[in-house]
């Protein structure tokens, strides 16, 4: 599936708030959004944003920083108060990063840096969109799940087979780990490994923040290969893990044999995409082992394969597939 379309698909049931003072780029942002989403209202400043904010509540907020009345960063903080769990990306110019530690002090991780091409603004209201839309769909059906996956006496101390489990195509992290405690003395290492996996998550984001603060390398790149290597030699060893660890190597791998000297900046630039990769593989490790509370161990690894593939194409400047042409 395309961008377009994975986009159509995840936004068509959400609404989008643009806070934006210039007229034009308001404009520019409202056209190409409302193609994707249920409903896109449009404000000229932070007040205005606010003001609708408390009107009606919106799925995302998309807002610049420096906005006359009240500007950006005020209107973050005010929104935060009112939902931590606000989804808010942040259009921001290069000279307006003294203002991205409060931002992140806040809770928000998701900037544009203007000037932007179309395909950036798309992909990262793609990955946002993903996110909110599983989030709604987990609290709809996390109570109904749970309900039905309330093991009897005889089921837990069966486990499921493998085949078993797949066929019904979604797997709770709560059936998953009981599956795997109840496979003997194998669960020590498991968790064990389980343990590192955690560890070495913690690691790739202060990779992740290198590269948020500009320091890209082929040096970096390859330590980041070295820690998804090593996630996928761990998830390859547990049961329904499989998949999701072929996916860790491919991107290990193209990371590892990028000719990064041969590069274009513009095709350098492209590896910022790695931020929202390592988001799917934290918020993955972070449901199914931390937390342990997702409905569906398996619901991240179609957002994982697109942000790969996405990447490859981006830094490698594939031309487009005509299918994606069909939206305009």
């Amino acid at each position: 599936m395309n961008i377009f379309k994975e986009l159509k698909e995840f936004a068509k049931d959400l609404t989008l708030l643009i806070v934006e003072d210039d007229i034009a780029l308001n404009g520019e942002l409202y056209e190409l959004s409302k193609l994707f989403f249920m409903d896109v209202k449009v404000a000229n400043n932070g007040q205005e944003g606010l003001d609708l904010y408390n009107k009606e509540k919106f799925d995302i907020i998309l807002s610049d920083v420096t906005m006359p009345i009240m500007n950006g960063v005020e209107l973050c903080k005010k929104v935060k108060i009112i939902n931590q769990d606000q989804a808010i990306i942040v259009l921001s110019a290069h000279n307006e990063v003294e203002y991205f530690v409060e931002l992140i002090d806040i809770g928000i991780r998701q900037f544009i840096h203007k000037p932007f091409k179309d395909d950036e603004f798309l992909y990262r209201l793609l990955k946002v969109c993903e996110n909110v839309s599983l989030a709604k769909f987990y609290k709809e059906e996390k109570e109904f799940i749970m309900d039905e996956e309330t093991p009897s006496a005889t089921a837990q101390a069966k486990p499921k087979k493998v085949d078993d489990v797949l066929s019904q195509k979604r797997l709770s992290s709560k059936s998953f780990l009981t599956n795997l405690q109840n496979s003997g003395s194998a669960w020590g290492v498991i968790e064990d490994d389980i343990t590192t996996l955690i560890e070495i998550n913690d690691d790739f984001e202060v990779y992740i923040n290198d590269i948020f603060e500009g320091n890209l390398s082929y040096g970096l790149l390859l330590k980041i290969s070295g820690l998804l290597k090593r996630m996928q030699t761990i998830l390859s060893q547990i049961d329904f893990m499989r998949q999701m660890a072929g996916l860790f190597l491919d991107l290990a791998t193209f990371l590892k044999d990028i000719d990064f000297d041969s590069l274009k900046d513009e095709q350098k630039n492209k590896f910022k995409m790695v931020e929202f990769i390592y988001d799917d593989i934290s918020r993955f490790i972070q449901t199914v082992f931390v937390y342990k509370d997702t409905i569906d161990i398996f619901y991240l690894q179609d957002s994982l394969a697109s942000s790969i593939k996405q990447l490859k194409n981006s830094v490698q400047n594939l031309p487009l597939e005509e299918e994606e042409f069909e939206l305009f």
